[in-house]
């Protein structure tokens, strides 16, 4: 692999631009109540995810810290 200076720039790359909405699309979200409803994020699935992050955070700390402490 050629060192860093030898290498050769990379242009920016253009991002296009967000095409228009279509006519009948309703910007607002939650305009009515059955879409404030459905917008709204699921309590449960949430803290759920939340408690399975955490007891898998929990278990990887605790097996990396009896694993250094049995090797000594």
């Amino acid at each position: 692999m050629p060192p860093l200076a030898e290498l050769p720039p990379v242009p920016p790359t253009e991002v296009p631009a967000m095409p228009p909405l279509p006519s009948g699309f309703v910007a607002s979200a939650g305009s009515s109540p059955e879409q404030a409803q459905a917008t709204k994020p699921n309590a449960t699935a949430q803290s759920a995810f939340a408690l399975i992050v955490v007891w898998y955070l929990f278990v990887t700390i605790a097996s990396v810290f009896f694993e250094t402490c049995l090797s000594l």
